[in-house]
């Protein structure tokens, strides 16, 4: 994929009124990287016509930008496109967002940890005028042990980059590989229960097949 495009496509929707969410997951040695990207007054129908419309007007049809498994998403109504790929550790050291907006970034593992970290100033407002608000959401199973974001929610870190704040906006954080905390494989309790219910189920059927066999028998 051409990165630079991809990332012009993203600045150019964000321009043009839509929302836009950045989900980064961290998972072993793999980045997985969700783009999503929310139009006004679109629908399940039109929704991938208009962001295809809008984006060939500056860098031509999507396909050309090597993107890949897209798909249409709704959340409270309101449509949009997701775009989905997988990076390992390494070669997503070479974020373009990340190297864009500012002077200097990293993500390496040492070790047992993964250690990411940028400069001081956010620099994309002075590019775009346009652009208003960031978000940057990074999930990870791992144990976060330090980092400066704006909000922590089930391992999720979250920071809010706008005009007011961008000076002084960096983004860091440390995350120790050796500890899992989010058991990804975890069944929950509303699923447990049916589980449970089954095999109670399964138990009585047995017990009465083997009773009704015992009652015929004993009649025989």
């Amino acid at each position: 994929m051409n990165k630079y495009r991809f990332l012009l496509l993203i600045l150019i929707l964000c321009l043009t009124g839509c929302s836009f969410e950045y989900n980064v997951e961290i998972t072993d040695d793999t980045v997985n990287e969700d783009n999503v990207i929310y139009i006004e007054n679109s629908n399940e129908v039109n929704i991938e016509d208009k962001v295809e419309n809008l984006v060939n007007n500056y860098t031509g049809p999507t396909n050309s930008l090597g993107m890949y498994d897209s798909s249409v998403v709704n959340k409270n109504n309101y449509f949009g496109m997701s775009y989905k790929e997988s990076y390992n550790l390494r070669d997503y050291n070479n974020s373009v967002t990340f190297s864009l907006c500012y002077d200097a970034y990293k993500i390496l593992k040492e070790d047992n940890e993964i250690i990411i970290a940028t400069s001081s100033e956010f620099k994309c407002f002075e590019k775009y005028k346009e652009l208003e608000n960031v978000t940057v959401n990074l999930f990870t199973k791992y144990e976060i042990v330090d980092s400066n974001a704006d909000n922590t929610d089930n391992n999720t870190l979250t920071w809010h980059i706008n005009k007011t704040n961008a000076t002084n906006k960096k983004i860091s954080a440390t995350i120790n590989t050796n500890n899992i905390v989010v058991n990804e494989n975890k069944i929950n309790n509303y699923d447990l229960m049916i589980v449970i219910v089954g095999v109670i189920l399964l138990i009585t059927i047995i017990l009465v097949i083997v009773g009704i066999k015992g009652k015929i028998k004993n009649k025989i």
